[in-house]
């Protein structure tokens, strides 16, 4: 899933996932390790080959540990979203998994939560910051003792930022049993019922985000 879009001199920018590989088996992949995540790739003049800048926006090696679809490797099942605007500022939201523990195999883990996590650049995206945790909404057991699962995945942002603002939808299945009870041979997030939500973020100063949405 890449983002590209070019400025107003003609250099192209790239939002994509990289993941480090074996330099000696290139179907050896270590998406678990630190590093892999999302990156901002540039290039002010395309036909150059060796014009490329890469910087690192967000390390998602803890969340790809973790198993979120029945098939689709989490490395893949993520993405970044990106909103741009007119001075050069640009966000990039995605879903991240929270609490990443190992289980008692030492070979799987466990997450308790996803949520919504924002970066940005203000200089087109040669240096980027985090603006942390933007839903922060816990799931778990409510009195009744009924899962409660707010699992906010797949954030989309509007192409442009506008005044400050930038809009995004997202989705929330209403999985009614904790990841580590999920059975991914038969379940899924996309086989039961989820929400849409619709919010906003930012700042009438279109400076640092609040690192709140509102929905």
């Amino acid at each position: 899933n890449y983002k590209v879009f070019t400025n107003y001199n003609g250099g192209l920018h790239i939002i994509t996932t990289v993941i480090p590989k074996n330099s000696e088996n290139d179907s050896e992949l270590f998406y678990t390790h630190e590093g892999a995540g999302y990156y901002h790739l540039y290039n002010n003049n395309p036909e150059d080959e060796d014009g490329w800048v890469a910087s690192l926006i967000r390390d998602m090696s803890d969340s790809y540990k973790t198993k979120m679809h029945s098939w689709i490797p989490t490395w893949q099942y993520l993405f970044a979203d990106l909103s741009v605007d007119a001075g050069g500022k640009m966000w990039v939201s995605t879903s991240v998994a929270m609490n990443v523990t190992p289980n008692a195999d030492n070979a799987s883990f466990s997450y308790s939560d996803v949520d919504i996590f924002l970066s940005y650049s203000d200089d087109f995206g040669a240096s980027w910051q985090s603006a942390g945790n933007i839903t922060n909404t816990p799931s778990g057991y409510d009195d009744a003792g009924n899962y409660i699962s707010r699992f906010e995945l797949h954030p989309h942002l509007t192409p442009n930022t506008m005044f400050g603002n930038c809009y995004m939808t997202f989705q929330v299945p209403a999985m009614p049993k904790p990841p580590s009870d999920v059975d991914w041979g038969t379940e899924s997030y996309e086989l039961v019922k989820n929400y849409i939500y619709y919010g906003k973020f930012g700042n009438s100063s279109g400076y640092t985000p609040s690192g709140s949405i509102t929905i």
